[in-house]
């Protein structure tokens, strides 16, 4: 930890750090490694990078952990969300996520692909572009 404390790291060197230890008898390590680190690390653009590294258990927990606002990042915002709207940081990252489909080339459905409401299929409505996202809704 005291390291953690006095220098900075980059999404390379986390990466180096857990790959020394086995997903199947260190989970928690790698886990800790990533979360001692996280305040310290310089290029969190990387940090998508360090979680295709974990096991799912594992990527659940550092997301948990650091929380949806830390690990979001809009320029690597490609993959898997399950999002409760109840929860102010998942809302705020769903909005994120339908600004996102509204400003990419091409009609917004297509950026939000399988998509589910309450585990019923869905598609990107066109109001919530102007601020009319459901409030309690958990979206995948």
């Amino acid at each position: 930890r005291g390291v953690t404390n006095t220098r900075y790291v980059s999404c390379k060197q986390v990466a180096r750090m857990i790959g020394r230890f086995d997903p199947s008898r260190a989970a928690l390590i790698r886990i800790e490694i990533i979360i001692a680190c996280w305040a310290r690390t310089i290029d969190y653009h990387g940090l998508t990078n360090v979680l295709a590294l974990l096991t799912p258990p594992e990527q659940a927990a550092v997301i948990h952990r650091l929380g949806p606002l830390q690990t979001f990042d809009e320029m690597m915002a490609v993959g898997f969300y399950e999002l409760n709207l109840e929860i102010p940081g998942e809302r705020f990252v769903f909005q994120e996520l339908v600004h996102l489909a509204g400003t990419e080339p091409g009609e917004p459905e297509e950026s939000m692909l399988q998509m589910t409401i309450n585990g019923k299929a869905a598609e990107l409505n066109k109001d919530w572009l102007v601020g009319g996202i459901p409030e309690h809704s958990v979206i995948t």
